[in-house]
């Protein structure tokens, strides 16, 4: 157990999410049953609710049993590709641009209502604030978008569609897809992940329970592992249990399971300098989360 208890607490109680802005149940209630009209599936005993100030997740009404399907989202409307490159250019044609001109069009349209930006298209001010921290590639995306994928210098809705990519797709069976409902799952780890997604080429995305679901139980994806990274990823602190590795040798995971934050160390992990400089880390960042962020919103 890690013994600088008050550093974490810091570190735990930064909680800067950048999600949707929603713009209505009905655009919502729209979208769930276009997919089901189109041969697609919704569980009865789910809702998407508004759950705080400007996001959406999905809930559990009544009971759920383990394996029961929650959601099969038909081929035809997801936008996949091979890879990361290929979806994000199709998204570019098929989400961002027909949005622009044909309002007929539920997912491409439930998209447009969402905050986007990720770390890296902060102003130059908001994102010296967070240089420091790791996992410090802020830019990783959009350098690897612009010279790794296009070769030259993104339009401003191919950059849209790399960042929804990015904060909105899945993965599985070598594609990568951007699919409606399936995105409004929100994410958490441990003992709250309690979804398992199928992926079928060509055919569906499915999601499954991967155990029961309490009535009034929020249901959850994970979007992968790592505190840092899942911010630098998608926008947001991933509520607890969080995932650090500040050091290499000894990751760790925060949790309030007792109702308290704590720290379990990995077995054998080691202590003397290694747990110095992860404090010294810890420190740091929490340090810097004290500071005032500049908005994310103004110009520099």
């Amino acid at each position: 157990m890690l013994r600088h208890a008050g550093v974490l607490r810091v570190v735990a109680a930064f909680a800067l999410a950048l999600v949707a802005r929603v713009s209505g149940d009905a655009e919502t209630r729209a979208l769930v049953d276009h997919v089901v009209a189109e041969g697609g599936a919704f569980h009865a005993s789910q809702e998407v609710k508004l759950l705080g100030p400007g996001y959406r997740g999905i809930v559990a009404t009544s009971h759920i049993e383990d394996g029961s399907i929650l959601a099969r989202i038909p081929w035809a409307l997801i936008v996949a590709g091979d890879d990361t490159c290929t979806c994000a250019k199709l998204a570019s044609k098929r989400l961002v641009e027909r949005a622009e001109v044909d309002a007929d069009t539920p997912y491409a349209s439930h998209l447009a209502g969402y905050d986007a930006r990720l770390p890296c298209a902060w102003p130059e001010s908001a994102k010296a604030a967070i240089a420091d921290l790791p996992p410090r590639d802020w830019d990783r995306h959009a350098q690897w978008f612009e010279r790794g994928c296009l070769m030259r210098p993104p339009t401003n809705a191919e950059t849209r569609a790399m960042y929804l990519t990015v904060a909105r797709a899945g993965g599985g069976k070598g594609v990568i897809f951007l699919a409606p409902i399936y995105d409004l799952y929100n994410h958490r780890n441990g003992r709250y992940h309690n979804t398992h997604i199928e992926v079928r080429p060509h055919d569906a995305v499915i999601v499954k329970a991967s155990r029961a679901i309490r009535a009034g139980e929020e249901i959850y994806n994970s979007y992968g592992l790592g505190t840092p990274s899942l911010f630098r990823d998608y926008g947001f602190v991933e509520p607890f249990p969080q995932s650090w590795d500040l050091i290499a040798e000894m990751p760790f995971v925060l949790d309030d399971e007792s109702g308290s934050e704590e720290v379990a160390w990995p077995r054998g992990a080691p202590v003397g300098a290694a747990e110095a400089a992860a404090l010294a880390e810890l420190t740091k960042i929490a340090q810097t989360l004290a500071a005032p962020l500049p908005s994310v919103d103004g110009d520099d």
